[in-house]
């Protein structure tokens, strides 16, 4: 497995607004407005744009967040998908 750092990752990850690791699992979420992408098609992007870099995605969960819009509100705080998962 390649040894990246979390910037690196996050540089790479096409469509990932956030990017964050705790206690070893990867939370990485994707902010939206009108929500037009489904949740298991972004999950397989994910898995796919990892396998592209030679890291394996062990999936561990994953959702949505409906927010009330407010303008420049970070990812956390606005509509999200987001996934959780491992490299292995």
């Amino acid at each position: 497995m390649k040894k990246l750092t979390m910037r690196e990752l996050s540089e790479k990850l096409i469509g990932v607004d956030d990017l964050r690791l705790c206690n070893g699992k990867w939370i990485a979420r994707r902010t939206y407005f009108y929500r037009t992408l489904p949740l298991r098609d972004w999950v397989e992007d994910l898995r796919k744009q990892l396998s592209q870099e030679g890291l394996e995605m062990k999936y561990i969960d994953s959702g949505m967040v409906d927010k009330k819009f407010v303008g420049g509100a970070p990812p956390r705080k606005s509509s999200h998908l987001w996934v959780r998962f491992r490299l292995a």
